[in-house]
């Protein structure tokens, strides 16, 4: 028979896949009904968001008329005083800090004047963690000042925490791109019952602490001071002067600077806007992400079904048989592309004119590959995974895992190389990128036309995406540790000899037991040579095997439990590789030319539970090569006669009984032109009339191919076996016929004596009789009778010892006595346990007056009395099941660690999302590619900055060149001898702060990082619930919803279990 091709084993696989799906319909509900109902309702959310979409022309903005000029902290203690708030310094140079602020930003006073102070509103605090302790413990109490924010020194960083009370803004400015607040803003406000108050913000802050970086000693203007008081309503006689000019007296020339960094007003103004058009459409991202997540269900449903297979031994059973591992891979995608197929179709009809207004093949393709992609992503996470339920419960993790660059890039984490590398191996991001800009409504006011210029780079990102994710899990199944099976070694595809041959480095051994030689010009079938398997923790199960199996026999392969059998046979099937020797079947070495000529019949039933046995019969002979479905169900019919399941042939499997399994599996290994059998105990669980029918069936397939047969039967192993094997302690201690055996290790002759009656006459009576035979030995006695050993070479004096006991029996003495020859469990016995006689005598039968049972008995009465009541009883019971409950959870640690670990894995995801919110930049201030502009009298050198040519020496040239060249630059400086003017790209978030930080930077080298946190004060955010986008709603939602099921599924399953 020849193999089947590798196109003939995928679609065998692939009808094999179907037909399991259609007949559970309950999961085949599942998988499309719920996928259905979220494309509706996205579709209904689609209908009402083209009610509301809608493009508004937008007008040219030149925006000077918001410039905004950024306060100082002049009037920070004032403001501070007022409100009664504090500022928190934590660093060791808070002193010296402190002072600085001091002298930079004084307001000018006479000698006898008295006036809040950095030095009087600030609190220096010994850690971080004191300063938030006492930062809650301040709202609480009517005696401490809440803090306004905190400074915090470290290393070489130093982070400013705001409040969360607080609110920054740019004041008139519009906010730098995000939708409520400003993470560096130029203001902060703090509102309560009847009033607001306004406060330096954050980029004052930025700029002091740039300045204390250089530690600039010159006062702050009183231009300056003017600004603030004018910007924070206050009026001169607020800061104890009469106007400019008796501040400029009382400063005198401590205000002069020798850079306009530091000397000169600052001022901020947002991008000109160039008119445009600008579409409204909420909802069409939205519907997107959704479209992302549909990819879920059928990413956790492939990931359990493949790996219920492999649970199920049922993988590897296909590969011992001769199926390539591509064909089995390629079968399971090739189902969930039906089941995406089928998804795409339903999505394209429902979002066409919803989405797009044509373009319906390119939407379906688009949509089509993607979905392919993530099955192909589950090809990555199957090898991780043994258990079925545990990787449907991490699956959602997994996931959002696989769509965390999509997460980072709503959060507007996506700036450093990290987040771009895993962007692009992300086909959910490219995904949703590439959709968003190809759906949803126009500039002309209608749906946008899908076409494949549209999507062509996007779709064949998907295409590469989908082939590197499928070759990278074939890649990790084979050189992950496996529970089943032989991994390979990671740099397996640079070795052609692993692919040509998988034979193992020999070692010569003498062996160590007696075999008898078979017909050395027969054609040997298995070959294997000195062969060893130790595991990786020392345990040695197989050592110095050699055994050869010609053609047409039958090999019974003996031995206890541990021995050495089921290695043995998992050492020829490939589940295991030896570690020593070598072993050949058909002269193959290679383990993928061995697996072509097997047939297997496991220890556990590997069967499919909805196929029947007509099935089961087809589906291994297509797979093996057979075309001629007439014929297999011929030979189907004609096997199952012989097994005599003839009635059962279309019934499904898991409707049989044990027995009837046994014989499924025991049909299913002889199936094709198999050359080596593998029969691990083939007759457990069969009734003794149906192993005779079985045991002849076995006989008629042994003509031409070899038979390898475990079991614990000695008669199976006496009928069956034209040689067999013992083995103990992991070693061949013989091989032989049947006779061989008894011959060399029998032990004489047994008999048996029952006595009539229990009496101490009788055994002196038979002991004296046993005296006819030299070496006559009694091996064990009880009230019944005697058990006794007579030896080889005595059997002249048998005669006179029957005539004996012949008149014991005339006289009543003795009731019957019986003589046997030694039998194979005798031999088995003996070699097994290295012992030729037992000796001990069976405690169970020792009379009831001797010691001993009465030391027993005295055992059982002074035991604890089982209590009587109902309430005792009870108590006893729930200690018991308390107990047995700990003992599991001790002893299961995985199962333990998952129960706990993963809720609370699930709900640090939640409170990770939730601290996200609304806040693009927890770290440092963001940095950008895109460099820094400077124009006017500015004289700043730095890679990052770029100078700018103008057509005039004003604002207004600046604007005029920013709306040629909009994508330029971050931000853009424009200095005159009086001011500077700081223009920023309030489309990108952070790059006002980023802008400032850059200028500074080149002006001077940065000693330390700034970086922002919110300082929590109140219990939660008042505001949290205003900045929840649809997004994060759903993904919170989500993951909330996964923390409780996994919380408690735990419980329900241990009680299902036990039902069970």
């Amino acid at each position: 028979m020849t193999k089947a091709t590798l196109v003939r084993q995928t679609l065998v696989l692939l009808w094999k896949n179907a037909t399991l799906k259609r007949r559970d319909c309950r999961g085949l509900f599942v998988d499309f009904g719920l996928t259905l109902l979220i494309l509706f309702l996205l579709y209904w959310l689609g209908i009402n968001n083209i009610v509301y979409a809608g493009v508004e022309n937008v007008p040219e903005a030149r925006n000077l008329n918001l410039e905004q000029t950024v306060p100082t902290l002049q009037l920070l203690p004032l403001l501070l005083t007022r409100s009664n708030r504090l500022l928190g310094v934590v660093s060791p140079q808070a002193n010296d800090f402190i002072a600085f602020l001091d002298t930079r930003y004084a307001i000018p006073h006479t000698p006898n004047a008295t006036f809040p102070n950095f030095h009087t509103t600030t609190r220096i605090f010994a850690s971080t963690s004191d300063m938030e302790e006492y930062a809650k413990d301040s709202m609480q109490s009517n005696t401490s000042l809440p803090l306004f924010a905190g400074i915090v020194f470290e290393k070489n960083t130093v982070t400013i925490r705001l409040s969360d009370e607080i609110e920054e803004s740019n004041g008139k400015a519009i906010n730098d791109g995000l939708e409520v607040t400003s993470d560096f803003g130029i203001f902060a406000s703090l509102k309560n019952k009847t009033t607001t108050n306004l406060f330096p913000g954050f980029l004052p802050l930025q700029i002091a602490l740039q300045e204390y970086n250089v530690y600039v000693t010159q006062g702050v203007g009183c231009s300056s001071l003017a600004t603030d008081l004018n910007t924070f309503g206050l009026a001169w006689n607020d800061v104890k002067l009469s106007g400019i000019d008796s501040c400029n007296n009382l400063q005198g020339s401590n205000a002069a600077s020798t850079s306009w960094l530091y000397s000169t007003l600052t001022s901020v103004i947002p991008y000109p806007v160039a008119s445009h058009t600008e579409v409204a459409d909420p909802i069409t991202s939205q519907i997107i992400v959704c479209l992302v997540y549909i990819g879920l269900w059928p990413f956790s449903r492939f990931l359990r079904d493949t790996i219920i297979e492999k649970e199920t031994k049922l993988k590897e059973y296909l590969y011992i048989i001769g199926v390539r591992e591509s064909a089995l891979v390629c079968s399971w995608v090739a189902l969930y592309k039906l089941y995406a197929l089928i998804t795409t179709i339903v999505a394209t009809l429902l979002f066409q004119d919803v989405l797009f207004s044509s373009g319906a093949f390119f939407f379906a393709l688009f949509f089509f590959t993607f979905l392919v992609t993530v099955v192909c992503f589950g090809l990555i996470v199957v090898p991780f995974f043994n258990v079925s339920k545990t990787a449907m419960g991490i699956s959602p993790f997994l996931y959002l895992a696989f769509c965390s660059p999509l997460l980072a890039q709503k959060l507007g984490l996506m700036h450093n190389v990290f987040w771009d590398i895993l962007a692009t191996l992300s086909s959910p991001t490219v995904f949703y990128n590439a959709f968003l800009a190809a759906t949803g409504m126009g500039l002309d006011g209608k749906l946008k036309t899908i076409d494949f210029g549209t999507i062509q780079y996007a779709w064949l990102h998907l295409v590469a995406l989908a082939i590197f994710y499928s070759l990278l899990g074939v890649y990790l199944d084979r050189i992950l540790p496996k529970t089943i099976g032989v991994s390979a070694p990671w740099h397996y595809p640079f070795h052609m000899s692993y692919w040509r041959s998988n034979s193992c480095p020999g070692k010569y051994q003498n062996k160590s037991y007696q075999t008898f030689q078979t017909n050395d010009e027969e054609s040997f079938v298995v070959k294997m040579s000195d062969v060893g398997k130790t595991y990786d923790d020392g345990k040695v199960a197989v050592q110095n095997l050699s055994l050869t199996i010609p053609s047409g026999e039958i090999f019974g392969l003996l031995g206890v439990n541990g021995a050495g059998k089921t290695t043995t046979l998992s050492m020829l099937s490939g589940m295991f590789a030896p570690t020593e020797g070598t072993l050949s079947v058909c002269g193959e070495e290679g383990m993928p030319s061995i697996r072509q000529h097997l047939g297997v019949c496991f220890q556990q039933d590997v069967l499919y539970e909805n196929l029947t046995i007509e099935e089961h019969v087809l589906l291994l002979a297509r797979l093996k090569g057979q075309h001629d479905d007439a014929a297999i169900k011929a030979e189907c019919a004609a096997k199952c006669a012989a097994f005599g399941l003839s009635d059962k042939i279309h019934e499904f499997t898991r409707a049989l009984s044990g027995g009837s399994k046994r014989k499924v599996c025991v049909i299913l290994a002889f199936l094709g032109d198999a050359k080596l059998v593998l029969l691990d105990e083939p007759t457990t669980g069969i009734d003794l009339e149906s192993q005779k029918s079985v045991w002849e069936a076995i006989r008629s397939e042994s003509s031409d191919r070899a038979i390898l047969l475990t079991t614990h039967s000695m008669q199976e192993a006496h009928v069956l076996s034209h040689r067999i094997g013992i083995m103990a302690s992991g070693e061949m201690k013989c091989i032989g016929t049947s006779g061989q055996l008894r011959d060399t290790y029998g032990v004489g002759y047994k008999l048996r004596i029952s006595k009539s009656k229990d009496d101490r006459q009788v055994s002196d009576l038979v002991r004296q009789s046993l005296k006819l035979v030299a070496g006559a030995l009694v091996q064990r006695e009880h009230k019944w009778g005697i058990d006794c050993q007579l030896p080889l070479g005595q059997e002249k004096t048998f005669p006179a010892l029957l005539r004996s006991l012949d008149d014991l029996k005339l006289s009543s003495h003795i009731s019957t006595y019986s003589i046997s020859t030694t039998t194979l469990e005798d031999v088995f016995v003996k070699i097994s346990t290295g012992d030729a006689v037992a000796t001990a005598a069976d405690e169970a039968l020792v009379d009831s007056d001797s010691p001993l049972a009465a030391k027993k008995a005295a055992a059982i009465d002074t035991a604890a009395p089982v209590p009587s009541s109902y309430f005792g009883t009870f108590g006893v019971q729930v200690k018991a099941i308390i107990v047995k409950k700990a003992l599991l959870l001790k002893r299961d640690i995985r199962s333990t660690a998952s129960q706990f670990l993963w809720p609370i894995v699930f709900f640090c995801v939640i409170s990770f999302l939730t601290v996200q919110i609304g806040h693009s930049s927890r770290d440092a201030i963001p940095t950008f590619s895109s460099p820094v502009g400077v124009a006017g009298n500015a004289n700043l050198s730095s890679g990052n900055i770029v100078p700018i040519p103008l057509s005039g020496d004003s604002e207004t040239g600046v604007v005029d060149y920013l709306l040629k060249h909009p994508a330029s630059t971050v931000g853009t400086v424009f200095v005159t001898s009086s001011s500077h003017a700081i223009f920023y790209n309030a489309s990108i978030p952070g790059a006002l702060a980023s802008t400032v930080n850059t200028l500074y930077c080149a002006a001077n080298p940065c000693n330390f990082e700034i970086h922002t946190k919110t300082l929590e004060m109140a219990a939660f955010s008042k505001n949290l619930s205003g900045v929840v986008s649809d997004f994060f709603g759903i993904v919170i939602a989500y993951f909330a919803l996964m923390g409780l099921i996994i919380a408690t599924t735990p419980f329900a399953t241990s009680i299902v279990k036990e039902r069970e």
